[in-house]
């Protein structure tokens, strides 16, 4: 609620995916419904569907972390939605994403364009897409991973360059 502005007549349903499954938040004519707010941590990701034709609008709040980025947060193997820490839009290699390098190690990232999911593949270090760098996301755009190998954790130590 502190981040996702409601008309009063919005319709919405939020979907986060962590360790016990999907959580679901919802809101009905502009209100926020009893339990329904969801907290995201940063990094994490999470869909919404607007029932109406108003567009959601998402208001970033506070200070960037780039600690965070920096420590990074986990992309677990199987199945979760993620998105950047930072506020960045860019190919996932250029947002140091961490794909695995083991012979076993892949990511398939999918995402939601157009009405339809595209997938992009990445196994034992490199991108199997034509610029060789995986998708290109948008600024908090969050996105499926199902990992196969081990978790990692996403870093992003060119965060510390924002501080200069």
């Amino acid at each position: 609620s502190d981040v996702i502005k409601l008309a009063a007549t919005d319709d919405l349903q939020l979907f986060h995916y962590g360790p016990g499954g999907f959580t679901s938040s919802a809101a009905s004519g502009g209100d926020w419904l009893d339990g329904g707010d969801v907290v995201i941590n940063p990094g994490g990701g999470f869909f919404a569907a607007s029932a109406g034709s108003n567009p959601v609008k998402i208001t970033f709040v506070g200070e960037v972390d780039i600690a965070g980025a920096v420590a990074g947060h986990n992309v677990p193997a199987g199945l979760s939605i993620q998105s950047s820490v930072l506020p960045k839009a860019g190919r996932l290699a250029d947002l140091e994403y961490p794909l695995g390098t083991g012979d076993s190690d892949s990511d398939q990232i999918f995402q939601f364009i157009n009405g339809a999911y595209v997938e992009t593949d990445g196994s034992s270090g490199a991108w199997i897409d034509d610029s060789g760098k995986g998708p290109q996301v948008a600024v908090a755009e969050a996105f499926w991973v199902k990992r196969t190998g081990t978790a990692a954790l996403w870093k992003q130590p060119s965060a510390s360059a924002l501080l200069q």
